[in-house]
């Protein structure tokens, strides 16, 4: 059932976007500590798109293709990937080893699933910057996980739109794909990446 409609703090706004327990509809100030424990508890849950990144767990090889900007050629190479839980299973974290024009390339990305917005969050960081790229976004009707987010980098401090599609090919496959705006501002396919478990 719905909980607490009209809301007006953070908390109760918390109660009424979980929507997951058969507590009476509450404001936050009216709820006994035992109710608001049963809510915070519910906030945790793992569910089924938990279990959808979990699949993710374990080392894979990748080969990635990459290009510089549109019209460019993309260009093949080779890395290594790791992804473990944390937090319980809330988050995933993946470690991405490789190389970028002959140089060591590692790289890091958070995942999870929000159950208060209902949405996939991810934010990577890698050894060439000292920022975060953050996008979120939901998996669709084919299970494909789209997430879109804004690319912000020396050149374009203000941010430009970006977006990642990743797709798991049965248990031992995973494709992804980013795709950047150019200074024309149409999209074109930056990188391409296979994963296959070892």
């Amino acid at each position: 059932m719905t909980l607490a409609v009209g809301c007006q703090t953070n908390e109760d706004k918390l109660v009424h976007e979980l929507q997951a327990s058969e507590l009476p509809a509450k404001s936050m100030a009216e709820m006994t500590e035992a109710e608001m424990m049963e809510i915070m508890k519910a906030s945790g849950e793992l569910g089924e798109e938990h279990a959808y990144l979990a699949q993710m767990v374990g080392d894979w090889d990748v080969k990635t293709e990459m290009s510089m900007g549109p019209g460019t050629e993309m260009v093949p190479g080779e890395a290594t990937a790791t992804f473990r839980k944390a937090l319980g299973g809330k988050l995933i974290v993946e470690s991405f080893q490789g190389e970028f024009e002959g140089m060591p390339f590692e790289g890091m990305a958070l995942m999870g699933y929000s159950n208060l917005e209902k949405r996939h969050f991810s934010t990577w960081y890698d050894s060439m910057t000292t920022w975060g790229f953050h996008s979120s976004g939901h998996r669709d009707d084919a299970g494909l996980l789209r997430l879109s987010g804004t690319n912000k980098d020396m050149l374009t401090p203000g941010g430009r739109p970006y977006r990642l599609t990743s797709e798991m090919v049965g248990n031992n496959k995973m494709l992804f794909d980013m795709y950047d705006t150019g200074p024309d501002g149409k999209e074109f396919k930056t990188l391409h990446m296979v994963y296959t478990r070892k």
